[in-house]
């Protein structure tokens, strides 16, 4: 899916992700296409690296994830250089904390002549989510440009400032896979 930048001006690159089960994996892949130059601390090539909180301040890319129902949900963020963290909110920006029962996880960043592509994989095994359960989520990205400027981009805008967190950006479905 494609993400949409935050304003208009942002609009300079092309970022798309997809987010699916694989099992009791979720994998998620960025794609970005554009003046890949402009961007800061973008990596060549990346592996896990460690996990760190406060990525969403430069150059991220994240995912939400809400069982349907219920308030809670995770967000997942990811940089270029392969920093990662997994969090676990009880709802809307409430109770942030590290989810540690989740930390099984691949990624791979790498950058071709014309794009820069990230993937992830978290093993949700831990959780123990029954195959057929629905899913609420969400994609975004945080693009720091180097002349310090960010750009918010996400599925969907609908607050007056970016906010990634808002219920009502939920609006990608997926089903547990067996």
């Amino acid at each position: 899916m494609d993400l949409l930048p935050f304003n208009d001006s942002d609009g300079l690159f092309n970022i798309s992700g997809t987010l699916r089960w694989v099992g009791n994996i979720l994998a998620a892949e960025y794609i970005v296409r554009g003046p890949l130059q402009n961007i800061r601390g973008l990596s060549h090539h990346a592996e896990l690296g460690s996990r760190s909180d406060n990525l969403w301040k430069t150059t991220c890319f994240e995912w939400f994830l809400k069982p349907i129902p219920g308030e809670a949900y995770w967000e997942a963020n990811f940089t270029s250089a392969g920093d990662w963290n997994l969090y676990h909110l009880d709802g809307y920006r409430k109770d942030l904390r590290p989810e540690l029962r989740v930390s099984s996880l691949d990624l791979i960043a790498e950058k071709f002549p014309t794009e820069w592509r990230l993937k992830t994989r978290i093993d949700f095994s831990a959780l123990a989510f029954p195959a057929g359960m629905n899913f609420q989520a969400h994609l975004s990205a945080v693009i720091e440009t180097v002349d310090d400027q960010k750009n918010y981009w996400s599925l969907r805008h609908t607050q007056k400032k970016p906010d990634f967190h808002h219920p009502d950006h939920f609006i990608l479905e997926i089903q547990k896979e067996s």
